[in-house]
Formats: C-alpha cells, sequence, structure tokens
C-alpha cells in the first residue's frame, strides 16, 4: 500500500512540474510581448506627433492651429479669435512694435506726483518729473554658472547613472560610381564614451533612420552589439538614431547625427565629428 502511495504522489509531482513549467514559459512569452507591444506604441505616438505637427494647417492664414487631441481634454478647445487677435495677426511685426512703443512713451513720458508742504499750509501742488528722474533698472549681465554636473549631484537621479553615447560615421571614396550612383561607401557606430557605463550591458537594440530614398529599407534594426550599419550611398543626410534599453524603466532616447562624407579619401576610411549624448539611466540589473 506505500508502495503504491508513494508511486501517485510521484506522479503527481511530475505532473504538477510539467505544468509549472508549461506556465512559467507562457508567461515569459506574455511579458515579452508586452514589451515588443510598449515599444511599437511609443514609435506610433512618435509618428503621430511628428506627422500631426508637420502637416500645414488647412484652416486659414490667420486661424491659429488646432490643439494636439492628445492635450485637448486637459486644456479645452483653443480660444476664439477675437477682433483684437484678427487686428494683431493682420498687422506686421513693425507696425505692432510701433504702435506699443508710441504707446508706451505716451504712458510714461509725463509723471505727476503729489506732495504736501510741511513748513506751510499750501495745497497739494503738481509737480511734472521727467523720465530723467525716474528710476530705472539697470541691465545685469546674466552670469554663466559651470557644469551643474560636476559641483552638485541633481535631485531624483541619486539611483541612476550617467552615460555618454557617441555617435560617428565612417566614409571611403569609391574609385568608380556604381550603377545605383554611389560615390561612398559609410558606416555608423554607436558606442559609449570611456568612464561611463558600458553599452553592451544597457542598450538592447539600436534604430537607425535613414533618408527616405533608402525606402523600403530606411529602417534597419541592430538587436545585438557592435551596433554598426554599413551602406553606400552619394549624399549627407541627418540620421536619427533611436536607442532601446535593457531596463524597462528607461524610455528610448534618440540621437540626430549628420553623416559627413566630406574629406573621405579613395581606398582609405576617413572618421568625421562625433555626436554625443548625456543620459541618466537605471543601470541594468543583470
Amino acid at each position: 500500500m506505500d508502495h503504491i502511495s508513494e508511486k501517485i504522489i510521484e506522479v503527481f509531482e511530475r505532473e504538477i512540474d510539467r505544468e509549472l513549467a508549461e506556465r512559467m514559459v507562457t508567461v515569459s512569452t506574455i511579458s515579452d510581448n508586452i514589451k515588443i507591444c510598449q515599444k511599437q506604441l511609443d514609435r506610433l505616438r512618435k509618428e503621430a506627433v511628428v506627422k500631426f505637427y508637420t502637416n500645414p494647417c488647412q484652416n486659414s492664414e490667420t486661424e491659429q492651429p488646432s490643439i494636439h487631441p492628445a492635450v485637448k481634454k486637459l486644456i479645452g478647445k483653443r480660444p476664439a479669435v477675437t477682433d483684437s487677435t484678427q487686428q494683431y495677426l493682420n498687422s506686421t511685426a513693425s507696425e505692432w512694435k510701433r504702435e506699443t512703443r508710441k504707446r508706451h512713451q505716451k504712458k510714461h513720458s509725463t509723471t505727476f506726483l503729489k506732495h504736501k508742504s510741511k513748513n506751510s499750509d499750501k495745497p497739494d501742488e503738481e509737480t511734472s518729473v521727467t523720465n530723467e528722474n525716474v528710476v530705472r533698472p539697470c541691465y545685469i549681465p546674466p552670469t554663466i554658472p559651470g557644469n551643474p554636473q560636476e559641483n552638485s549631484t541633481l535631485r531624483g537621479n541619486t539611483k541612476k547613472m550617467h552615460m555618454r553615447v557617441l555617435v560617428g560615421n565612417l566614409a571611403q571614396r569609391l574609385d568608380t560610381v556604381g550603377e545605383d550612383g554611389a560615390t561612398h561607401k559609410w558606416m555608423v557606430y554607436v558606442r559609449s564614451a570611456p568612464g561611463s557605463l558600458e553599452i553592451e550591458q544597457q542598450v538592447a537594440s539600436v534604430c537607425f533612420y535613414l533618408h527616405p530614398t533608402y525606402k523600403p529599407h530606411n529602417i534597419v534594426t541592430a538587436p545585438y552589439p557592435p551596433f554598426t550599419l554599413n551602406r553606400r550611398g552619394w549624399g549627407e543626410f541627418p540620421l536619427r538614431v533611436e536607442l532601446s534599453f535593457k531596463n524597462n524603466l528607461n524610455k528610448p532616447a534618440d540621437i540626430i547625427h549628420n553623416i559627413n562624407l566630406n574629406g573621405s579619401i579613395s581606398g582609405h576610411h576617413t572618421r568625421s565629428s562625433e555626436t554625443y549624448l548625456d543620459l541618466w539611466l537605471y543601470p541594468n540589473g543583470e
């Protein structure tokens, strides 16, 4: 009887372990899908906002641009255009400045001050005081403080660590122009500066947004280090680089780097200037 009970318990334990393993795999898959959806939604939100504000206003020239739907619930509808606003929009900047200056001079040209004489019973007298006697505030040039990161610790960043990301490119001029019109070969790279967090441990992937002439392959993702991209081309353009981090507390960061082909020599790789971005990140727990 004891032998049968042990067999039954062993079967139950084996089935429970198998069921738990399957559930853990399912939970891990769901977690990965949620992370992918979050990244896609964040990218979709960025593209929607950029597209909304880059489209020209379809209304009249004097009408104010509409408010983005994401914030319309918080601040309400846009204010109505009154007569004074319409007049201001129709007038040129020089005329508006001239009218404002005249109004200001007329208001402050003469100031009357009333005072009583202490030694006599004379009534109050009005004395005109010109602008020369009016004390006006003097201009104090602003002071340029030093780097705040060197002298103080930013509030709220006690658990974050600093990482400087560098983006640059190498260019090589081709001996002959290719069939696609390419005159150069170039490679863009993303790395971390010495002394900061290592990019291999913090960055999960890097997405490169190329010029629209590279369609349909103008968006390329590097899922693992080294984060580099090799292409051929004939012109310079601003390249947008999006960094996605392993720690979900860190939001994606964008860097704009201008692809530079000047100074490249045929048969030799020439390094251009690098673009850097300082980030404060929650370090990866791995």
